[in-house]
């Protein structure tokens, strides 16, 4: 039985070959495509990652570059700091305490000529709880949208170590009559040298708003020789009250209003005491004066407290030179505050 073959028209098998052709041409354009495709993307993701990288160097660069702004003398840094408005600092700060802050634009002829949108250094510092300890920021924003946000905290000079810890009986008295002026400042302050205090005081009063404003603040330098009338300080939040040797010059002035914490005259061993008391409402702390001895009727008002010396008495790293700045050690890290 013989057996029928069916054969395909000659134009019929060339119209299946130019269909498998171009079915297979048609795959391979298509897989060229998403090829290309992932080779732009990864050309991309690499161009975003040097961006980021640069970025990334550019702020380390700008953090090294605003610290250098900063001015290391004491007497040149409350003009520096007074140059910064309210709106320099950062959100979510606690509006209670004072605050110092300043930023600084990126400068133009420093980082590179494609930085867009804001890049800038920043620095803040809580001037009633720690002073000593400035919080540094660097934000770099480039044209092609890679970002960078690098912190770190310092060390700062402010006032130096403290004295010995406050007494039992709360009264510290000098020895003029041995001749030794200035003994009871140094017992109390340590290295803490008046003009630091004295700055500090300075501070506040400008970031308070007001001469006397006392929210927040907790370091006062008195110069003029008025008696004093405000209350002062709390256990939770004491003072440091200083009448300088000008508000002693003739008479020092006298406490009439109830105070937490340190209360100190500076005179010139006895200078401006006369024989009335410098004290007619009672201090829960520690009172100093540069004298032998206290008027009698003074004694009665004075308390001690342990934490009298809490508005001066910084922390400071171990074996720091206090003249220098010097970052935080684990501080530097990347990201908002």
């Amino acid at each position: 039985m013989s057996r029928t073959r069916h054969r395909w028209p000659g134009p019929a098998r060339g119209a299946v070959g130019l269909a498998l052709c171009l079915l297979l041409l048609s795959l391979g354009l298509a897989s060229a495509v998403l090829g290309w495709r992932h080779v732009l993307n990864d050309l991309h993701s690499a161009q975003a990652l040097a961006e980021q990288h640069r970025a990334r160097l550019e702020a380390q660069w700008l953090l090294a570059w605003g610290m250098a702004q900063w001015p290391q003398d004491p007497a040149a840094q409350q003009a520096w700091w007074d140059q910064g408005q309210s709106s320099d600092c950062p959100l979510g700060l606690d509006r209670t305490r004072l605050w110092q802050c300043r930023r600084l634009p990126a400068p133009a002829d420093g980082a590179d000529a494609a930085l867009g949108g804001p890049s800038y250094w920043r620095a803040w510092r809580d001037l009633s709880r720690a002073p000593h300890a400035l919080q540094t920021e660097a934000v770099v924003a480039r044209s092609a949208g890679a970002r960078s946000q690098l912190q770190q905290q310092w060390w700062v000079p402010s006032l130096g170590r403290a004295g010995s810890d406050p007494p039992a009986q709360g009264w510290v008295t000098g020895a003029c009559d041995q001749g030794q002026a200035g003994l009871a400042w140094r017992q109390v302050m340590g290295q803490i040298q008046p003009s630091q205090v004295q700055a500090l005081s300075q501070a506040q009063a400008v970031a308070s708003g007001q001469l006397l404003g006392t929210r927040g603040r907790n370091v006062y330098w008195v110069d003029a020789a008025q008696d004093w009338r405000t209350p002062l300080g709390s256990t939770a939040e004491p003072v440091l009250l200083v009448f300088s040797e000008a508000a002693c010059a003739s008479r020092c002035p006298r406490l009439l209003a109830p105070l937490v914490g340190t209360v100190i005259w500076r005179h010139a061993c006895g200078q401006g005491l006369g024989d009335t008391p410098l004290l007619q409402a009672p201090v829960l702390g520690q009172a100093v004066i540069d004298a032998s001895q206290v008027h009698e009727a003074d004694r009665v008002w004075v308390m001690g407290h342990a934490s009298a010396d809490q508005a001066y008495r910084l922390v400071w790293p171990e074996g720091m030179d206090l003249a220098l700045p010097l970052p935080v050690a684990g501080s530097w890290r990347e990201g908002a505050p």
